[in-house]
């Protein structure tokens, strides 16, 4: 059997790999597999100021586009309804004119009549009643202000958990390192010891294909988890739009993950229910349609009322005559000036056929299915949340079997050490027992973080109810 079958292990690093991998990558001749992650840990710790999730949503709230968009939008929208509660305001208009003209008589042609009047207006004009109109547009669009603001809630939950998604995965593949290390120095062991079996006849041809196919293997975990990584730090800056370079906290991070999964065991299915029913954003943004629509049938069925205005009108112009007598050359010039002051009551009453009438059984519809699809989105938030609820259930059935399998392994483990510390263990052995060990850890890291994850995508669907006795529910 040749030696070509056995290489050393190689390292995929992307070309801008994130710093733990950039470490596991330069330092694996320094520190052994055991210390390996600890290690890393503690030297970015020495630059950077653990990252947590509060200060991660932070930081996606403040730069994510999205959320710079809705918040724009809900300006708008306020912006919008104030206008319309202006018509309620005194409307003031200011105008003026220069008038000139003459008059000549073909008959009398003696006779001739000349003006020039230049006159300024100044009216004030205040709604009094209006039934139809200022009122109910100011009503819509103050709706439009409460959707507005709904769905931007509603994208800064899909921030919240998007955030969380990505946080906990790239915690989980931090806690994979001892497990790729433990693995990289199991697969060099079984090398060594490949080799000097082959080299002394003691391995035949079947025995080296099945050490290269578990070689094969380990160095495909090892390329996989750095590909992973770079894919999490990648996703993770996505979600905050911006350079993640800081480690995360660890403790912080703990505490996050026990805390959701308390207490997502602590609650039934009815409580979810009832949540998602109080605070999922969409049942809200329907409910405030069907005000909208609402609102605006009545604004065309009262279109056909009348309305009633005050006004106050200054008419100030200077008048410049010329008269003439008949049969008299020449003539006089008069100046005199006509203030004039109008104070009134205008009644305004128009009917533009059955337009409206139609307008507001359009409405009438638009009521009837906003109620239908709210109805049906309930139905869906109601399944949605019944699936995460079983998901979460498996996944803390998996995490139980994960910690009793942990509990097994340290047993053995344990037990393989002193048996090494006897000589009656052989490195490679060791080696394996190591990865094995390491592996049952991460599973059960894996299957903590997946619980947690599940609790609070769970809560996700939920619509984030701000539950004050768990302070895993808030950020």
């Amino acid at each position: 059997m040749s030696s070509c079958l056995f290489h050393p292990l190689t390292q995929r690093v992307p070309p801008v790999a994130p710093r733990v991998v950039a470490l596991f990558a330069l330092l694996p001749s320094i520190l052994t597999p055991q210390l390996l992650g600890r290690e890393q840990a503690d030297i970015l710790k020495l630059f950077c100021k653990p990252l947590t999730i509060k200060k991660a949503f932070r930081t996606a709230r403040s730069n994510r586009n999205d959320q710079r968009a809705r918040e724009q939008e809900t300006r708008k929208r306020k912006a919008d309804s104030l206008a319309e509660l202006s018509a309620y305001l005194p409307q003031l208009k200011l105008s003026t004119a220069y008038i000139t003209g003459s008059r000549s008589d073909d008959i009398l042609r003696e006779r001739v009549n000349v003006f020039a009047k230049n006159r300024v207006y100044l009216t004030v004009y205040q709604t009094l009643i209006n039934l139809a109109g200022p009122i109910q547009n100011y009503r819509i669009a103050r709706q439009e202000t409460y959707i507005a603001q709904l769905d931007e809630l509603l994208n800064n939950d899909k921030i919240h958990w998007e955030v969380e998604r990505d946080f906990i995965t790239l915690w989980k593949l931090t806690h994979k390192h001892p497990y790729i290390a433990a693995t990289k120095e199991a697969a060099s062991s079984l090398l060594a010891l490949e080799k000097n079996r082959m080299h002394i006849g003691l391995r035949e041809l079947p025995g080296a294909l099945a050490s290269q196919a578990r070689f094969a293997d380990d160095r495909r975990t090892v390329a996989r988890y750095t590909d992973d990584i770079g894919e999490a730090w990648t996703n993770m800056q996505t979600s905050v739009a911006h350079e993640v370079p800081e480690p995360l906290s660890e403790n912080n991070t703990l505490i996050f993950v026990d805390e959701a999964i308390i207490f997502g065991a602590e609650h039934d299915l009815d409580f979810y229910v009832a949540k998602a029913k109080q605070y999922r954003k969409e049942l809200q943004i329907k409910a405030e349609e069907i005000k909208r629509e609402q609102i605006r049938e009545e604004l065309y069925t009262k279109s056909y009322l009348p309305s009633v205005s005050a006004y106050v009108q200054l008419d100030r112009g200077g008048l410049i005559s010329w008269f003439s007598p008949i049969g008299v050359r020449g003539g006089t010039i008069e100046r005199r000036k006509a203030p004039l002051w109008q104070l009134g009551v205008e009644f305004n009453w128009e009917f533009d056929g059955l337009a409206n009438a139609h307008k507001a059984v359009g409405a009438q519809a638009a009521v009837a299915k906003a109620i239908a699809e709210r109805n049906d989105t309930f139905r869906t938030i109601k399944r949605e949340v019944e699936n995460g609820y079983a998901q979460m259930g498996r996944q803390l059935t998996d995490l139980d079997a994960a910690e009793r399998t942990l509990i097994a392994a340290e047993q053995i483990y344990a037990k393989e050490e002193a048996r090494a510390a006897l000589g009656l263990l052989s490195a490679p052995e060791l080696d394996a027992a190591r990865q094995s060990i390491e592996g049952a850890r991460f599973a059960y890291t894996e299957a903590k973080s997946d619980a947690a994850l599940a609790s609070r995508e769970l809560l996700y669907k939920c619509g984030y109810p701000n539950i004050t006795d768990a302070t895993c529910a808030t950020v």
